[in-house]
């Protein structure tokens, strides 16, 4: 092995430019985390408008966001949606338990007021209420989950401002969030 032995002198040279080498890395990573949290804020509005501006309709029903999560990991954002039926698609006429109707009018007014006001709380008692209501005796379920990734290295694509990126897979194959929006 080649061993070279340097001067004091050169040594403490080598540790001044180091020092400033590592300022100057330093420096451009705030830059650079600075403009990665431009993005994912933007991609987060972008999202936030579509999915609370909309109904949706899946399987020919008409669903509304309940409760939209939005997380982010390194270098992806991660986004959760809870969507509920609206609640005309009940049959109210079928033979329903005592608590399946309390359920049922609890779920329709929390699911009226999430459009109304926007609210997570309002969201969060009527996805409570829907759960509960598919363990009870009739089986109700008006709820659907999706979960998605959104790579952040995609935002050089020029459409990656345009829409949502959310993927959604059927047996209709793939279609973005914003196809399902109701007309």
């Amino acid at each position: 092995m080649d061993t070279k032995i340097y001067s004091k002198q050169v040594c403490g040279l080598l540790a001044q430019q180091l020092v400033t080498e590592q300022a100057e890395v330093l420096k451009h990573q705030a830059v650079v985390e600075s403009i990665r949290k431009t993005i994912v804020e933007k991609k987060k509005e972008i999202i936030k408008r579509i999915v609370n501006d909309n109904f949706f309709r899946f399987n020919g029903i008409r669903y509304s966001a309940l409760n939209l999560s939005i997380g982010e990991g390194r270098d992806i954002v991660i986004v959760s949606i809870t969507f509920g039926a609206h609640p005309e698609v009940i049959d109210w006429e079928e033979k329903l338990t005592r608590r399946e109707a309390e359920l049922l009018k609890e779920y329709s007014e929390n699911y009226d007021k999430t459009i109304d006001y926007n609210g997570d709380e309002y969201g969060k008692n009527a996805t409570r209420a829907a759960n509960e209501l598919k363990l009870l005796k009739n089986h109700i379920d008006l709820l659907k989950f999706h979960f998605f990734t959104i790579d952040i290295s995609e935002a050089v694509e020029p459409e990656f401002f345009e829409g949502t990126g959310l993927i959604i897979r059927g047996r209709m194959g793939a279609r973005y969030l914003e196809d399902y929006i109701a007309k």
